[in-house]
């Protein structure tokens, strides 16, 4: 998890391990944190940079679509990053952001 700049938690109920380690743990080692679920859980207030209050089949096409545009521009690693972080900052894709 050290050299993970942006982690996904989708559609968990962060009530079984690791699926409640592993966002505190890359949170600690400075990654990203973008949760996508319809329910808030004890992540969503603690280790959580984005909160998607949102049906996994809405925004999953979205982000997928924009990483192969950012790729398709042959853009390095930290730009995906970037431009991610820019997509779920505009308040269209976050209905319920925190």
């Amino acid at each position: 998890m050290e050299n993970t700049p942006l982690l996904f938690v989708l559609g968990t109920s962060a009530r079984v391990s690791p699926a409640t380690d592993l966002p505190v743990i890359a949170s600690n080692a400075g990654a990203k944190v973008v949760k996508i679920n319809m329910e808030e859980t004890q992540l969503t207030h603690t280790c959580v940079d984005y909160y998607l209050h949102a049906p996994l089949e809405t925004v999953l096409p979205q982000i997928v679509e924009c990483v192969r545009r950012i790729h398709r521009e042959s853009k390095p690693r930290s730009s995906i990053v970037a431009s991610l972080s820019k997509t779920f900052s505009r308040p269209s894709l976050l209905p319920d952001q925190l």
